[in-house]
């Protein structure tokens, strides 16, 4: 798969297909993506590209909007984490291995729901309520 990635036309076409049917937290998925959305960039910062450049471009088009879309959702899930940690630290002062290990299961409830109960909860009660052991 990988070197069929550097080919060109319908070998490369159909690598870039396999590597979409990956599961979404496969490694090799995640690194084929990379790579080809990097090339993708290069290629829009070329002044005068080739055809085959832009036929790469068309060919890569799903792969890029899937790698674009995942660097989002893992911008957003970082800023997230980022918001119920200042939270927490805010309440109570510190952010212990006890409520370092709460925040995936806070983070799996939605928005709303998580930030009524960070405000509401007293320290043991949010442990005791998303403790994950």
């Amino acid at each position: 798969m990988w070197l069929r990635l550097f080919g060109r036309e319908t070998v490369q076409g159909e690598a870039i297909d396999e590597v979409l049917k990956l599961e979404e937290n496969d490694y090799q998925r995640n690194e084929a993506l990379r790579l080809l959305s990097t090339w993708r960039i290069s290629i829009d910062l070329v002044p005068q590209p080739t055809d085959e450049d832009s036929e790469f471009k068309m060919i890569v088009s799903k792969a890029y909007q899937e790698w674009e879309e995942a660097t989002k959702r893992q911008g957003l899930e970082q800023g997230q984490r980022i918001v119920v940690e200042n939270l927490l630290k805010a309440r109570f002062g510190t952010l212990d291995t006890e409520l370092t290990n709460i925040i995936p299961s806070l983070l799996a409830q939605p928005t709303e729901e998580y930030t009524r109960l960070l405000l509401q909860l007293s320290r043991e009660e949010l442990i005791n309520r998303f403790n994950p052991a």
